[in-house]
């Protein structure tokens, strides 16, 4: 019996990853497969790599290493390290297949491998909401894949081909399937989310939204990674407008020098972020702006340092992810010495990290006092009797509630804040005086 056969799919990287990965696990299941529930060993065990820095190819080895310890009748090899560098897995004891990212063609001669499909949909879908994030509430959706931008430092093109999207038709057939099954939160994800355009209408992210807003009920939107050409009036305004769009954007900066900015082949200079970030602050009250931010990049001076350090200081990000250049012979700027010491690239990361967690902590006190809504997604690690999850501007927020209100959407005071994220306590609407007035859940139910 097929049903007998299990499968374990481990992801590492981005959010594109995630989606894959979701994408692959529902199809195993149409085709008769059951996850594996941590008995035994899984007949069939899927690692689907990373290749953004060397780290991350570390790291792939290594979850390949593990998993071939774990056991498996067959040990799969895919995503971007797969592509960049299948020889580097080839001599792993018990590796039986190397793929390309698991994207059209490449699933399809996959899925060829593991058989017919023998179940319904919506077991695929349900299997969907059991296996994702703790909450089962959150789920990424892959709308575009490949990138035709050519940054110095960056192999992604390489791995992941030209730019191309999903026909909105078929995104929101997706959509709709994880709404019935209770999903409250769907983050829309790309390599290069800002350039969606639907290949038969031409549409962009805009419309992909505003069509997604009027097939479901009860969903809100995230958008993961947009570049700073995406963030355009129109999907601002849409923002602005639409409650169930989370008002939150990472736009990549990597430098807040100009010269840096160049020798990375980004096509913007900081006056322009800025003016863009303003323009969604002006339109947008209380949106948050995260970003990544890389130190040590070939030629970074002193002097270019100190101009990132400065740009945060300006931007007032609500988070910034801090990470060090290092060299990958794919890319075009390892032609070029990398010229700043490890220590001194830890040193401004550190530098950088800690003038961006004041900002972090500015963006969180700012929300005191506010009512937010808040996905509740899973039990507080830290405190008993508290569920935490994010609000639409992505602070992480712990409450005190009942597991009952797991999965959703409920509207939160927030009362403290700190580094990491702020306490709340439930509210609800009472007609009186319109005013939000804190309940307990044991007087208010």
């Amino acid at each position: 019996m097929r049903e007998n056969l299990s499968f374990r799919i481990v992801t590492l990287g981005c959010k594109v990853n995630q989606a894959d990965s979701i994408s692959l696990g529902r199809e195993l299941v149409m085709r008769g497969l059951v996850p594996w529930d941590g008995c035994g060993n899984p007949w069939l065990t899927v690692v689907n790599t990373c290749a953004v820095t060397q780290e991350s190819m570390k790291k792939s080895r290594k979850a390949v290493r593990k998993s071939n310890s774990v056991g498996a009748d067959r040990l799969v090899v895919t995503g971007c390290a797969a592509e960049l560098h299948p020889e580097q897995f080839q001599d792993i004891p018990g590796v039986t297949g190397i793929y390309s990212p698991l994207d059209g063609g490449n699933k399809k001669r996959f899925l060829e491998g593991v058989g017919d499909v023998s179940l319904s949909r919506s077991r695929a879908w349900g299997y969907v909401k059991s296996t994702l994030h703790p909450s089962r509430m959150r789920v990424p959706v892959k709308v575009q894949d490949g990138c035709d931008r050519r940054c110095a430092y960056c192999v992604v093109p390489q791995v992941r081909g030209r730019s191309r999207c999903r026909p909105i038709n078929n995104i929101a057939e997706e959509v709709v399937g994880l709404s019935r099954v209770g999903v409250k939160e769907v983050v829309l994800t790309g390599i290069d989310l800002g350039r969606y355009d639907d290949p038969c209408t031409r549409e962009g992210l805009p419309e992909l939204l505003e069509y997604l807003l009027l097939r479901t009920n009860g969903v809100r939107f995230r958008l993961s990674s947009l570049e700073l050409d995406g963030v355009d009036d129109g999907l601002v305004n849409l923002i602005a407008r639409e409650k169930r769009i989370c008002r939150h954007l990472h736009i990549p900066l990597q430098s807040g020098d100009a010269s840096v900015l160049r020798a990375m082949g980004r096509t913007y200079q900081p006056e322009e972020y800025l003016s863009r970030l303003k323009r969604a602050r002006d339109k947008v009250p209380g949106i948050a702006i995260t970003t990544d931010m890389m130190v040590g990049f070939p030629g970074e001076k002193d002097d270019n340092f100190r101009q990132s350090i400065e740009f945060v200081r300006i931007a007032g990000f609500a988070k910034v992810h801090v990470f060090r250049y290092s060299r990958r012979p794919e890319t075009p700027i390892s032609k070029i010495k990398d010229d700043v010491e490890p220590a001194e690239k830890a040193r401004r990361a550190k530098a950088l990290a800690r003038e961006a967690a004041i900002w972090r902590r500015y963006f969180h006190d700012s929300q005191v006092g506010k009512v937010l809504e808040v996905l509740a997604e899973e039990p507080s690690r830290e405190e008993a009797g508290y569920l935490q999850g994010h609000t639409d501007n992505y602070v992480m927020v712990r409450f005190p509630s009942t597991l009952k209100s797991m999965g959703r959407v409920s509207p939160v005071r927030i009362i403290r804040a700190d580094e990491e994220g702020a306490y709340g306590e439930m509210y609800k609407m009472e007609a009186r005086e319109d005013k939000l007035v804190a309940y307990s859940e044991k007087e208010g139910r």
